[in-house]
């Protein structure tokens, strides 16, 4: 694979993660949570994500320079999500040092239920074992 390639490859595997998000950011809304944890959570997330997420994926996280990530069905495995949050790739910057383990969570799982999306939950325990 060419570095070009690769580099394509990266951006689309980015651009699907924040393809999850549609709107404005106070356009976008999550599922339904089932409880009020898990709401708890979208809610940290949301705004995790405007500060840490917004600049390149949108505030509505409609795309931009990283990938759409509302309405995208590759975002539905939480535990792929989580990892690229942690690890990132080539375009996208590693969260592994700037954020916590329920920090992370927070962001996945607000990234995990966007507009459309109805992907499940992330845990801290989740992101602790993919450390």
């Amino acid at each position: 694979m060419t570095r070009r390639r690769g580099m394509a490859l990266a951006a689309g595997l980015v651009a699907a993660a924040l393809a999850m998000a549609s709107a404005s950011a106070h356009d976008v809304v999550a599922t339904a949570p089932a409880d009020d944890a898990a709401a708890s959570l979208i809610d940290e997330g949301g705004a995790l994500f405007l500060t840490h997420c917004a600049r390149c994926h949108g505030e509505g996280a409609e795309g931009g320079i990283g990938p759409r990530l509302v309405g995208n069905a590759r975002l539905a495995r939480p535990d792929r999500v989580a990892t690229q949050i942690l690890r990132g790739s080539i375009y996208m910057p590693s969260f592994a040092t700037r954020l916590d383990d329920h920090e992370i969570a927070a962001i996945a799982t607000f990234v995990l239920n966007l507009g459309s999306n109805d992907f499940g939950i992330v845990s801290e325990a989740d992101v602790a074992a993919l450390r």
